[in-house]
């Protein structure tokens, strides 16, 4: 692992749920991260997404690298809706680090699943945004993943209470 992402890990968080900038209790939303001072991470924070994507397919093989560009371009993924590649960014992310032992590696992976779980639940696939999200805890039970799993539990639950509530407005909430 590098000394940026030692020294970084995952400390810049983007707010995610349908980009709702007027909501004012930031809880009721999911969280997202991006490795700081990774190709691609300062155009992301600042909203400019395509431009963060392209200096992010200047992929590399190293491995700290390649989960900082999967993190980058899943989070920019999923704020331009491309629902589907941002899965496969976090799904890239989650296997990087996956194997790998030691206290930095388990907080980078439960990271990337929680992320993959934001897709999951914006693509209406609540099982999987519940297990990712189960899996992120259990791998290392920080406060974005415990946040995002309780977030959705309770998105979760007002879907099961109002049968008007189609999973459709659900998930654009």
């Amino acid at each position: 692992m590098t000394t940026k992402s030692k020294k970084a890990f995952i400390i810049l968080i983007a707010t995610f749920c349908c980009l709702n900038l007027h909501a004012k209790n930031s809880d009721s939303l999911f969280k997202v991260a991006v490795v700081e001072d990774a190709a691609g991470t300062k155009e992301i924070m600042k909203g400019r997404y395509r431009l963060g994507l392209e200096k992010l397919n200047k992929k590399s093989s190293v491995l700290a690298q390649k989960y900082d560009t999967a993190m980058g371009a899943c989070v920019a993924n999923l704020m331009i809706k491309e629902l589907t590649i941002a899965a496969e960014n976090c799904s890239e992310a989650v296997e990087v680090y996956k194997s790998k032992k030691g206290s930095q590696y388990r907080y980078l992976t439960s990271v990337a699943y929680s992320n993959r779980a934001v897709a999951h639940y914006k693509l209406g696939h609540f099982d999987s945004a519940v297990s990712d999200l189960e899996t992120a805890v259990s791998i290392d039970d920080n406060e974005l993943v415990l946040g995002n799993l309780t977030f959705l539990k309770s998105k979760l639950a007002k879907l099961s209470s109002a049968e008007e509530t189609s999973p459709e407005q659900l998930a654009a909430d």
